[in-house]
């Protein structure tokens, strides 16, 4: 027949994550730390790890208080959360829970 056309496959995309473990973390467990970036609390759960940065071990997590994937260093990473920062975040929780309902009221 003429005009038919034929299917491509699609290509599957490899990520790399780094390791899966890496000074006692693992990918996806949630941990507190200071952001390397300013030194602010940071808390949620890790996505990659970096080696072989000059400052030392590193990893991307989904920041839970500031929303966006943020820098931490191993060294500064902790299961329990530091003090005051506990704080911080149950206040971001409030405030999304306050938007979520004003989103409803509104529709």
């Amino acid at each position: 027949m003429a005009g038919t056309k034929t299917k491509k496959k699609s290509k599957k995309l490899n990520i790399d994550t780094g390791p899966k473990e890496l000074d006692g973390y693992s990918l996806g467990q949630n941990v507190w730390g200071k952001l390397y970036s300013n030194g602010s609390h940071a808390y949620g759960k890790i996505a990659k790890f970096y080696t072989g940065a000059p400052e030392g071990n590193a990893a991307s997590i989904w920041d839970e208080i500031n929303y966006g994937y943020r820098m931490v260093l191993t060294s500064t990473m902790s299961d329990s959360p530091p003090p005051g920062a506990k704080r911080k975040l149950t206040a971001a929780k409030t405030r999304d829970a306050r938007e979520a309902l004003s989103k409803g009221k509104k529709k």
